[in-house]
């Protein structure tokens, strides 16, 4: 279990099986071990995720707990929860090529890795702040100050209820079924965001955000329940 001194840091050793084919000049790395492990949290009041190529899903349970899956040998997750912080960094190097010089990375054949966060069901949190690229999976998520940034990847998300919410996305879809705060900025550089039932009384909105337009004007409400 970790305790509020105890930082955990998950790295896999370099372990490469390679592919050598002299006749072109081409090299090809791929990387097999992978870990999956299951770890118990003391609780938290502030939320901080910083992840590329990972994965997230937040989860409601019956304790705090971490798992992660599927990372291997390129890949690193790094975990520290102290002073009712919980710190989560981490991220996947894509498999490489090399052709002569050349160099190129490629996903291809390569399972990404997930982080799930397990949380205790209705949990409160203070500050939220999640920045990721890769999927955003949430179940129910509450707290005063929620902020998301997300760069390649689609988000789903069922529920949000918080004082002030941000999100500011560079691609993909932001999926979510009901958002309900004081205040809401949006900003969308490109892809689709989707809110089913959004209430807020102040919600600001910019960007080229798709779907977005259509949705809150047949769904909004700046009134609270």
């Amino acid at each position: 279990m970790l305790n509020k001194n105890k930082a955990l840091k998950v790295a896999v050793g370099t372990m490469v099986s390679g592919l050598v084919l002299y006749g072109v000049g081409i090299r090809c790395y791929t990387y097999a071990e992978t870990i999956d492990e299951y770890y118990k949290l003391e609780s938290f009041q502030n939320l901080s995720i910083d992840t590329s190529q990972i994965n997230i899903n937040i989860i409601e349970a019956d304790e705090f707990a971490l798992e992660i899956n599927n990372l291997d040998s390129t890949g690193y997750v790094n975990v520290e929860n102290k002073n009712g912080t919980l710190e989560i960094e981490g991220a996947a190097t894509k498999s490489r090529i090399q052709i002569g010089i050349f160099s190129m990375f490629l996903n291809q054949n390569k399972i990404t890795p997930d982080i799930t966060l397990y949380v205790p069901t209705g949990s409160y949190f203070q500050t939220v702040d999640i920045d990721v690229s890769g999927d955003l999976n949430i179940g129910n998520l509450y707290g005063n100050q929620i902020g998301m940034d997300m760069g390649l990847g689609d988000a789903y998300i069922n529920t949000i209820h918080a004082d002030q919410f941000t999100l500011e996305g560079s691609s993909g879809d932001f999926i979510i079924d009901s958002l309900l705060a004081d205040y809401v900025e949006l900003y969308m550089s490109s892809g689709d965001v989707d809110i089913n039932t959004l209430k807020a009384q102040e919600c600001i909105i910019e960007g080229s955000i798709g779907d977005l337009i259509e949705q809150v004007t047949q769904t909004r409400d700046f009134s609270r329940e």
